[in-house]
């Protein structure tokens, strides 16, 4: 699926938008050198009770840009359940970075032994995979 904004073409994270929250942690951090415009993988931790998948993750974002929402897509035609964290920026270099804290939880049958976590630009960038194990 695409559609356009102001900086361009938007597309969509493969799989189905799910229920999520995420909140700025007020917090920055800062690299030597300035990044390229590639989103940083995010950190995340995932616990399975009762058939249900809990997911409390941190995705790093340019701390110039102004991020009004932040979407999660649940892709279930992966064999490792796969999970985007998905907003809209325009691409930049940075060197410091705005943390996000990004919350959702989703109803699974079995318990999945990792989870694959991604942050995606939908102008469209896309950080490399973070692979988490699932607690209990």
């Amino acid at each position: 699926m695409t559609s356009t904004n102001s900086t361009g073409t938007i597309i969509v994270p493969p799989g189905k938008e799910i229920s999520s929250s995420f909140t700025s942690l007020n917090s920055v951090i800062s690299f030597t050198r300035a990044r390229s415009s590639e989103p940083l993988q995010p950190l995340a931790e995932a616990y399975y009770e009762n058939g249900t998948l809990e997911v409390s993750a941190v995705a790093f974002i340019d701390v110039a840009q102004n991020i009004e929402k932040i979407t999660v897509f649940y892709d279930d035609l992966q064999k490792t359940p796969t999970f985007y964290l998905a907003y809209t920026a325009p691409d930049t270099e940075a060197s410091e970075f705005m943390s996000y804290q990004v919350n959702f939880t989703i109803e699974l049958s079995d318990k999945p032994e990792t989870i694959e976590t991604f942050v995606w630009n939908e102008d469209p960038r896309t950080s490399r995979g973070t692979y988490t194990t699932v607690q209990s």
